[in-house]
């Protein structure tokens, strides 16, 4: 999916969607920054 944040989209069988992107930031110390993988999954009925 094409968005401001890259999105990989795995379609696991015909009903479930495995959703994955990843977020960086600022840490709560300063100077260091932060990566956050962050996954989903989904159904379609």
């Amino acid at each position: 999916m094409k968005g401001r944040q890259p999105y990989f989209v795995r379609v696991i069988n015909d009903e479930i969607l495995h959703i994955l992107t990843l977020d960086t930031g600022m840490s709560a110390k300063d100077g260091y920054k932060v990566a956050h993988l962050e996954c989903g999954v989904a159904t379609v009925a």
